[in-house]
This record gives C-alpha cells, sequence and structure tokens, in this order.
C-alpha cells in the first residue's frame, strides 16, 4: 500500500466476463435478453454487452437504471429486493468502458441464465381477470381500468399477486384497488359501461369512491409480495379494480393481451392498512423545480413496512420523513410507469403525536398554464402510500 502511495498504482482492467457479466445478471438481464419484458438492447452475451458499452455505463451512472426509484444507500431506508447498483459495481463498469470495454479471460463466464422467478413459491388462490383481450393501441388507450371479480366468499387477507399476460411486455404497471362499498361497485360499472370497449379510461386512479389501493406492481418480476408476515384486506363479496398502465414502444400499436392477476391469500398474516400521506397544491407552468409539502399527525403508535409512491408524469423527486428529520423514503428517480410497492429490510416506529412530512418536487417546462391536483392526465398528484402495522 505504501509502494502505491509513492509511486502510483493502477487498479486491474475489468473484463467482460470476470467482472461485467455478473453484475448485468444480477441487475439487468431478468429485463435485457431475449424474451425479457425490456424494450432493447438485449445485452447477453459479450458481442451485445460492448456495443452498448456507453449506454450502460450513462444509465448506471445516472441510475436511471436499473429501474429502481427509491433510494437505497441506506441513508434513507433500506428495502427488500432492490435493484441498486453498488458504488464498487457502477465504477467496475465505468472503468471497463473506459477501458474500451475489453472481453477478458473467457475462461470465467457469467450465468447463462437470468435469476429464477420468485413465481416458482406462489399459491394461486383467487384470480381476477380483466375479463378479456384488450388492444391499447396509441394514446389514451394505454391508461385502462378493469372492474374484476375474484369470487370471495368472506374477508381475506391478500399476501401476494402474480401478473400474468398473454404478452407481458407491454404491461409495463399494474395498480390493483379493492372497491369496499356497493357505491364503489356501482360507479365502476357505469363507467365500464359507459365507455366503449373493455374497461375504462383512468390514470392516477380508479375514479370511484370507497376505491383502496392494495397493491401496486412493476417489473421485471411477476410476483408482488407484501411485507413479510403481512397482508392487506380484501373484501367478501366485493370486486376489484384492475389499472394497467400499457408501454407499446415495445410489441408496437397492434399489441392485444389478455392479462390476470393471481392473488395469494393467507388468513394467518398480520394485517396491514394503508395509510395515505398526501399534499395539494398548485404548479406554475415554466418551471425546472416546483414543490409541494404536507403533514399528516399520526393519532396512534404505528411501524411503517413499506411505501408506494405516487406522483404523475412531471413528478420528479419525493421525499417522506418522520418529523426532527428522519428520513423515510427518498426517490430521486420517479417513472410513472414503474410505480410499485417498496417493502423496508426494518419497519420503522412512528409514535403517536409525531407527523409524517412529505414533499413532492416536479418539472412544468413547456406548459403554458398551471397544473392543479387530481386524477387525470392533465394534473398532478403528490402522494405515498404507507403500508403500517399496529
Amino acid at each position: 500500500m505504501l509502494l502505491c502511495l509513492l509511486v502510483g498504482c493502477r487498479a486491474r482492467t475489468p473484463g467482460y466476463h470476470a467482472d461485467v457479466a455478473p453484475i448485468l445478471a444480477r441487475h439487468c438481464l431478468p429485463c435485457h435478453r431475449p424474451g425479457g419484458v425490456a424494450p432493447a438492447p438485449h445485452i447477453d452475451d459479450y458481442v451485445h454487452a460492448r456495443s452498448y458499452a456507453q449506454p450502460i455505463r450513462v444509465a448506471v451512472q445516472t441510475r436511471r437504471m436499473p429501474p429502481w426509484g427509491i433510494d437505497n444507500t441506506g441513508l434513507c431506508g433500506a428495502w427488500e429486493d432492490a435493484r441498486w447498483l453498488s458504488g464498487d459495481e457502477i465504477a467496475t463498469i465505468a472503468r471497463w468502458q473506459e477501458a474500451g470495454a475489453p472481453e477478458g479471460s473467457p475462461a470465467v463466464k457469467a450465468p447463462e441464465d437470468a435469476p429464477a422467478e420468485a413465481g416458482a413459491l406462489f399459491r394461486a388462490d383467487a384470480v381476477a381477470g380483466i375479463g378479456g383481450v384488450y388492444r391499447p393501441g396509441l394514446g389514451a388507450g394505454g391508461n385502462r381500468c378493469f372492474v374484476a371479480d375474484p369470487g370471495l366468499d368472506r374477508d381475506r387477507l391478500l399476501t401476494a399477486i402474480r401478473v400474468r399476460s398473454t404478452d407481458a411486455r407491454a404491461v409495463a404497471q399494474v395498480t390493483l384497488f379493492a372497491l369496499d362499498s356497493a357505491t364503489g361497485e356501482t360507479q365502476a360499472a357505469a363507467l365500464d359501461a359507459a365507455d366503449p370497449g373493455l374497461g375504462y379510461a383512468c390514470f392516477g386512479g380508479a375514479r370511484v369512491a370507497d376505491a383502496r389501493l392494495v397493491a401496486s406492481w412493476t417489473w421485471p418480476d411477476p410476483v408482488l409480495r407484501m411485507p413479510a408476515g403481512t397482508g392487506v384486506r380484501l373484501g367478501g363479496g366485493r370486486k376489484l379494480v384492475v389499472q394497467i398502465h400499457y408501454d407499446i414502444s415495445l410489441t408496437g400499436s397492434a399489441f392485444a393481451s389478455d392479462t390476470s392477476i393471481d392473488l395469494q391469500l393467507d388468513d394467518g398474516a398480520r394485517e396491514a392498512r394503508i395509510l395515505p400521506v398526501t399534499a395539494v397544491g398548485t404548479l406554475p407552468p415554466g418551471q425546472r423545480y416546483v414543490a409541494v409539502e404536507g403533514a399528516l399527525p399520526v393519532e396512534r403508535r404505528l411501524r411503517v413496512v413499506g411505501v408506494a409512491p405516487l406522483m404523475h408524469i412531471r413528478g420528479s423527486t419525493m421525499r417522506v420523513e418522520v418529523e426532527h428529520g428522519r428520513c423515510l423514503a427518498e426517490l430521486d428517480h420517479w417513472h410513472f410507469s414503474a410505480q410499485q410497492l417498496f417493502r423496508a429490510r426494518q419497519p420503522v416506529v412512528v409514535e403517536a403525536g409525531e407527523r409524517l412530512h412529505i414533499s413532492c418536487a416536479y418539472k412544468t417546462l413547456g406548459r403554458s398554464q398551471p397544473m392543479h391536483f387530481g386524477e387525470s392526465a392533465d394534473e398532478e398528484e403528490c402522494a405515498a402510500y404507507l403500508w403500517v402495522t399496529d
């Protein structure tokens, strides 16, 4: 070490097979491979990875890829199954690209297959289908709500969902809402009947009263599990709304598919409820950065075990914290079509009398009129749905 300080030492140049391929296999190949759900590039071998070395470096250094919007440095929460490259992994890819993306010794081979899907351990106890084949086409049809009946004869606790589609490449994001009243079911049925084709137009929420968010899923794993040991209540005899955000950039406008949501139920789980922390405001046009803030007093002690953030297409960052600066979750790379539930590695305890605080930032460049808050595509939202237990 002293010799290195005196004369300088160069770190070993990373090679594809020994150093870079294992990183890509862990973090990228679940999507970026033949048959994967992500658009090009496919980077499952040396030839393809080398040709995209510069874009790969930029994507990981800016943390645009892998698509994991929530901070996982440990400074503001830590999350299960985080698609989060370490600083060393990012540096390895950067040094490899700078060196000309060498192949290195092929004697050390990367894993040939992407990580196994968690769906192998999934148990389907009920199914919520969209009711047929849907073709989103171009434009507003890419965001759609479908009324589904899971056929539950009594209240059950939802512990996981599995998204199945006849062509999963374009099913970018799924949000599941429980309808907790006859009024909500009637409203959803009326929207469905009034809108030509399968389902009805929606964007941020389900557009009906008493629609309660219960799951928020995105690529690459077909299975979304609730925080460990917990479940969210679904009402017996009640319907659900399945909201899907489609992305046809890979499949083309002729894409059509039938999508179903398998439900795993466990009445022995600990019931979690969902606590929304929100902010509202009016966003002035033409701004590179404009923020809104909100707060929620906590009435009784609770444990935060997960968070599902929600903004629309103008959103850029979000921060959720307990008063006095105790950070709970922070998002630096928001993407509307990559919403999901993030499961905390360790519960965060919030005491009665404390306040939860949320702040959301937006870009309104290119707009000439103020933006208001609501559920439509031309409005915004600022919400963190917290999975909490007592």
